[in-house]
């Protein structure tokens, strides 16, 4: 998730997004859902509650059957 984090410090949660989007449909790029929750768990541990939630809902956006 390293990309996604490169991302989402850049440019914020748009950038995160778009970088996700990127990604995906990579071949070479393996991602499942707990990547992202891992993130999330990062951004709480540094009190980034806000952040933390609109990583959440990337995630639920990227899989929406988890």
């Amino acid at each position: 998730m390293i990309p996604i984090a490169q991302a989402l410090h850049v440019g914020g949660i748009r950038g995160a997004y778009e970088c996700y989007e990127e990604i995906l449909n990579q071949p070479d790029y393996f991602s499942d859902p707990y990547d992202l929750i891992t993130l999330v768990y990062q951004l709480l541990s540094v009190k980034k509650f806000d952040l933390a939630k609109e990583v959440l809902q990337l995630n639920l956006h990227a899989f929406p059957k988890h």
